[in-house]
């Protein structure tokens, strides 16, 4: 084989290869600017399968936990009242409980009846509950 073919087999590997750290540099630079945006669609995300184990929690206990139980009721047996009629353990660890900047949801009623559902609210990018970044399961995650 020449020289000349040995060079037109190897340049497309080289310029792959040389590729590749930019490749890397362009994606970081995405995830920096676009990060956001998947870290909302993570809370969206979260906030849907809590609520499928709260709804789980109350289709076999008969009722929602109670805001002093929080979610901490679909990890542990509450033994506070009200105590559900029968119980499984709906979430596998505590981490389900924190949103994606590190923040535990918020479970809480908002006070309009006493068969109303919960609603569980992510405190936002800024960590700070009652600020325009906070998230709910009652509206679309950006």
């Amino acid at each position: 084989m020449s020289r000349f073919n040995t060079f037109l087999i190897s340049l497309p590997l080289v310029a792959g290869l040389a590729g590749l750290p930019i490749g890397a540099y362009i994606y970081s630079l995405g995830t920096t600017t676009c990060g956001a945006g998947g870290n909302f669609q993570s809370v969206k995300t979260d906030l849907d399968s809590l609520q499928s184990a709260l709804e789980q929690y109350k289709n076999i206990g008969g009722q929602y936990p109670s805001q002093e139980q929080g979610l901490q009721a679909l990890l542990q047996r509450p033994v506070s009242q009200p105590l559900p009629k029968d119980w499984v353990q709906a979430v596998n660890n505590a981490d389900a409980f924190l949103d994606p900047w590190g923040t535990l949801y918020r479970y809480q009623y908002s006070g309009t009846g006493v068969l109303e559902k919960p609603v569980l609210i992510s405190a936002g990018p800024d960590k700070k509950f009652g600020t325009e970044d906070d998230l709910s399961g009652q509206q679309e995650a950006r």
